[in-house]
């Protein structure tokens, strides 16, 4: 049972979660939390769990440095032994995927989120919701005020050269595997910690580059504050590689991402809604829950010069049930509110997704509520 007299300080088992599909604002968010964490209390254990699912650069990053970040596997984890759960870039219980069961188990639940427009359903012990454009920015400001605090900091410098390496190993993987027909696997980041001195390493640095980096579209979007841009420079300014950078954020399609990219782009219908050209298409994957939809969405939307998008992918899991899995994406422009419904002669048709203008310059969202298909 849930303990309110518990604090973080009594608690010896510790984990941190991601959110299902894990990006790297969440990733690089979670990493930074489980430091703070284990700065605080630097004998207790403090591991990040992703509970479902990679975005493909993500997996690609962790390929090459999952061993450096405290990151454990979801089946490793025994729910009755938690009592401390940190959660990261989300407030809602279905984002937590399988790991939504643990927080019932938890004496203390800490929650950093940046989405302040969201109405979360987690009881939590600590809330902290800061309106910035990116979760990453939260906890990274609070490892700056505990270096300042503390006095004691230690640029990094002792994995400089392997950072750099894996970049360049990255980058040459991913060419050879482009003649071979597969997409190679990257990343990177270690993690250091001692008696309350923070010692932040290339990679970590680089790591939290890139979680600010991708939720701020580099700083561009128009929900970027200056305080993500303070918190990059000083990402900058202490250690974060360019090069690792330059390599790990930008994405590239896979060959299945290829694949439905390819069919959405000849069966995508068009339609003018109110002055804006609006493309809507439905997919079957032929096979289970593809990750990625998102970035092949985008594709989508700038490929065929659309202000908005909706793309519908069907897939089966693993008890043949068959489900529906939307994504949607707009650009600025569009300036209003659009209801846009799905609908294919075997399937019942969808609850409304509502396509809201975002203010980034093209937003891709997985809809949260989706809808179920009947054969």
């Amino acid at each position: 049972d849930r303990s309110p007299s518990r604090g973080l300080g009594d608690v010896y088992k510790r984990q941190v979660l991601t959110h299902t599909n894990t990006d790297f604002d969440s990733l690089a968010a979670a990493v930074a939390l489980a430091k703070l964490w284990g700065l605080e209390r630097p004998e207790l254990p403090t591991h990040v769990v992703l509970p479902r699912g990679v975005n493909p650069l993500v997996a690609r990053f962790l390929a090459y440095h999952k061993h450096l970040l405290p990151v454990r596997g979801f089946s490793t984890i025994n729910p009755e032994d938690l009592h401390a759960v940190g959660i990261v870039d989300t407030q809602s219980r279905d984002r937590l995927g399988p790991a939504a069961a643990w927080l019932s188990h938890a004496s203390h639940v800490a929650v950093y989120d940046h989405h302040l427009e969201v109405s979360g359903d987690i009881s939590a012990d600590e809330l902290v919701l800061e309106p910035v454009g990116s979760a990453t920015t939260v906890l990274v400001e609070r490892l700056r005020q505990h270096a300042e605090r503390k006095g004691t900091f230690a640029s990094p410098a002792a994995d400089s050269s392997a950072v750099v390496a894996a970049a360049a190993a990255a980058a040459a993987a991913t060419a050879n595997a482009a003649t071979q027909g597969h997409d190679a696997a990257v990343g990177g980041g270690s993690v250091g910690y001692a008696a309350g001195r923070l010692t932040l390493s290339q990679a970590e640095a680089t790591l939290f580059a890139l979680g600010i980096r991708a939720d701020t579209g580099g700083l561009s979007y128009a929900d970027t504050t200056p305080r993500d841009g303070h918190a990059l420079v000083w990402l900058m300014e202490n250690g974060a590689s360019q090069h690792a950078i330059a390599e790990f954020g930008h994405g590239r399609l896979s060959a299945a991402q290829r694949d439905v990219l390819s069919n959405a782009l000849f069966e995508t219908s068009r339609c003018v809604h109110e002055g804006l050209q609006v493309g809507r298409v439905h997919l079957d994957s032929g096979r289970g829950f593809m990750a990625g939809m998102a970035a092949v969405a985008e594709e989508l939307l700038s490929l065929m010069g659309l202000d908005v998008v909706l793309l519908a992918v069907t897939h089966e899991n693993a008890k043949a049930q068959v489900h529906l899995a939307t994504y949607y994406g707009c650009m600025p422009r569009s300036g209003r509110v659009l209801s846009l419904c799905v609908s294919r002669r075997n399937l019942r048709p969808l609850a409304t997704a509502e396509v809201r203008p975002s203010p980034h310059p093209v937003s891709v969202r997985e809809v949260h509520a989706v809808g179920k298909a009947h054969k």
